[in-house]
């Protein structure tokens, strides 16, 4: 019961995570100024994404009191959710940071990998009626979002994008 109640407090914190979409550089290294402007592009049209997502009505999506549809809805969200995530995870590679940072860039890009595998694992899941163990995946996928999200903070992103919070 409680992991559902988490997963209800996971999903409304989506609306706050800056979640991703697209983007490329035209080939050179960019400044670290450079890649802060197009990465947060990017951030933010995955954040567009991820706030026209269905939204959960209920604490616990997936109990039998729930309205009807939530559990659809959640389902829809993961999906969509790791679908913005990717989206962002694709542009966000494209670009070429310069060496001054390119580990913490590039840390996150590659943090963003197992992040967006984990929440497609808590959809399938969902999907089979796993929903014990949906909620665990979906409170393990946003604890690494936050982890990789340590990252583009200290690249100099500023607050809340490409970053949870």
């Amino acid at each position: 019961m409680r992991s559902m109640v988490a997963l209800a407090s996971v999903l409304a914190l989506s609306a706050a995570v800056a979640m991703p979409s697209f983007g490329q550089s035209s080939g050179g290294t960019l400044t670290k100024a450079q890649v802060i402007q197009e990465g947060s592009k990017i951030c933010r049209a995955g954040e567009a994404k991820v706030n026209r997502l269905p939204q959960i009505k209920s604490q616990n999506p997936f109990a039998k009191s729930a309205p009807a549809g939530d559990a659809q809805r959640a389902i829809a969200f993961l999906a969509g959710y790791a679908n913005a995530l990717a989206s962002v995870r694709a542009g966000l590679a494209g670009l070429q940071p310069p060496v001054e940072g390119r580990a913490l860039f590039e840390g996150f890009v590659r943090d963003l990998g197992p992040t967006i595998e984990t929440f497609r694992q808590a959809r399938s899941e969902a999907l089979a009626h796993k929903y014990d163990a949906a909620l665990s995946d979906v409170q393990t996928a946003f604890g690494k979002f936050e982890q990789a999200s340590k990252k583009t903070k200290a690249y100099g992103f500023p607050k809340g994008v490409c970053q949870a919070g």
